[in-house]
């Protein structure tokens, strides 16, 4: 559990920097800027791109059972409630409506949960009190889902190399 824990915070870190590096070096030409967050396409891509990511790395994490699948993504729950706390604390209810690294306050918030608010900010969906407590779960539920379903893939493998080998066996024991 606390492997993948350790792990998930890591692999968000990740993300949240490749997602950070994409959105600034996109920003460089207008094209790029126009494109991802101008046009229905740019921004299908861009969640594309996160799900590909977050699915990508959720097969790395060891699942053995259903209770990893839900235990091992309460490392970044727990961090975005510490880093939600920090922020509000410092900056009081502007924070809610505060664009995303406006101010030092909310740069960890921000730089952790980049992923999360660059889909928010490409939508246009405004900042407040229930955009802001959905960031909490974003990336849990997805490496839970990724996690899910591998292990739903691992298990039917399992299952399939079972019955092979009893069929196996079954021709053994009608031989003799």
């Amino acid at each position: 559990m606390i492997k993948n824990n350790a792990l998930t915070i890591f692999f968000h870190l990740l993300i949240s920097f490749l997602c950070f590096a994409f959105i600034w070096f996109g920003r460089e030409s207008d094209f790029g800027v126009r494109f991802l967050f101008g046009t229905p396409a740019g921004k299908v891509l861009l969640i594309l791109l996160i799900l590909a990511a977050y699915q990508i790395f959720g097969k790395l994490l060891s699942t053995r059972g259903i209770a990893d699948v839900i235990t091992s993504s309460l490392g970044i729950i727990f961090l975005n409630l510490v880093l939600i706390g920090l922020a509000y604390m410092g900056l009081g209810r502007d924070f809610f409506t505060m664009e995303p690294a406006q101010s030092l306050r909310n740069l960890p918030y921000t730089l952790f949960n980049m992923p999360y608010l660059a889909l928010i900010k490409s939508w246009k969906l405004p900042m407040n009190k229930i955009t802001i407590g959905l960031s909490v779960f974003f990336a849990p539920l997805l490496f839970s889902l990724s996690q899910g379903l591998y292990l739903r893939k691992k298990n039917k493998r399992r299952r399939k190399k079972k019955r092979t080998q009893d069929q196996i066996e079954d021709t053994r024991w009608r031989r003799r």
